[in-house]
């Protein structure tokens, strides 16, 4: 399998997402201030849920799961529309109308299942590897004589831990490599093909992982850093409290309560920041798809551009 040329690849993502920004915008408003309107609804809820679920209250979950379940699985389906249209648009196909752009038709649903299929075997790969630490805990015991209830030298804590840091290690890197070459390409080969080809998104990352790993964190780390410096210029803190930290249920509370009243006393500003970030985002990660997915399957960058 080729080598995708990373430099080749960055330039041009920055290259389609700055020079196609309006068309972008475009096509993601609409589907972005749906689920904005939406979230501003339903702000009371989503505030109860996020306090809820950071100081371990699941009541509030219990309380508005029937609300934001729809809300939160109409919002991915909404983000996914986006990202087809992007996607379309870097491959050159239609994009939508002039003004917005709404289609639930295909390669929607196959991207969603493809996905869907990513994350079911993903699942299926943490529950073996939780199984796997599991047998190498107990092997791990046995072999240095470790017994419940006894008295554990510090030779034998060091080893266990040895054994458990190194464990999480492979595990934490194995889900890293798959999930990035595993989803690298997915998007594009699904919408360009209009059919679900795991293996094909799988093949193409072969021998690749450092260098799609490179281009993700160029084409997202700088936009991630100026929302990042937007946000705390407006005075929001984007790392809350945690139980974890020693933090208390007052100062939690108190976070999202001051996360929310700054969202929307500054929302004219917040807002339009966060679907031009969005616009950003979708264009450089379509735009670096695009052109590493071309090159290695054409053979010619200039198939990309």
């Amino acid at each position: 399998m080729g080598k995708i040329p990373v430099g080749q690849t960055i330039r041009h993502a920055y290259g389609f997402a700055f020079r196609r920004f309006p068309h972008i915008l475009r096509l993601i408003w609409l589907p972005f201030a749906i689920v904005l309107v939406a979230s501003w609804l339903m702000t009371d809820q989503i505030r109860d849920v996020s306090v809820g679920i950071a100081t371990h209250n699941f009541a509030a979950l219990a309380n508005n799961w029937a609300v934001l379940l729809p809300f939160y699985f109409a919002a991915v389906i909404l983000f996914m529309v986006q990202l087809v249209a992007v996607m379309q648009l870097a491959l050159g196909q239609q994009g939508g109308s002039a003004f917005f752009h709404l289609s639930f038709k295909q390669p929607l649903w196959k991207l969603i299942g493809a996905y869907l299929l990513v994350a079911a075997l993903f699942f299926a790969v943490i529950a073996v590897a939780l199984i796997i630490i599991l047998i190498v805990g107990i092997v791990g015991s046995a072999v240095v004589g470790f017994k419940p209830g006894i008295e554990t030298s510090q030779g034998t804590k060091t080893v266990l831990g040895s054994i458990a840091l190194v464990t999480l290690f492979l595990v934490y890197g194995a889900a890293i490599y798959g999930l990035v070459r595993q989803t690298f390409f997915l998007t594009p080969a699904v919408v360009s093909q209009n059919r679900v080809n795991l293996r094909q998104a799988w093949s193409l990352g072969r021998g690749n992982f450092w260098r799609m790993l490179v281009i993700a964190l160029a084409v997202t780390l700088p936009v991630f850093a100026l929302q990042f410096a937007l946000y705390r210029v407006s005075g929001i803190d984007l790392v809350p409290p945690s139980l974890m930290q020693g933090d208390s249920v007052q100062q939690i509370t108190a976070w999202y309560d001051n996360y929310f009243q700054r969202l929307h006393s500054l929302w004219f500003v917040l807002y339009p920041a966060s679907i031009a970030f969005t616009a950003l985002l979708l264009g450089l990660g379509c735009g670096a798809q695009v052109f590493a997915y071309r090159h290695l399957t054409c053979g010619d960058p200039d198939e990309a551009r």
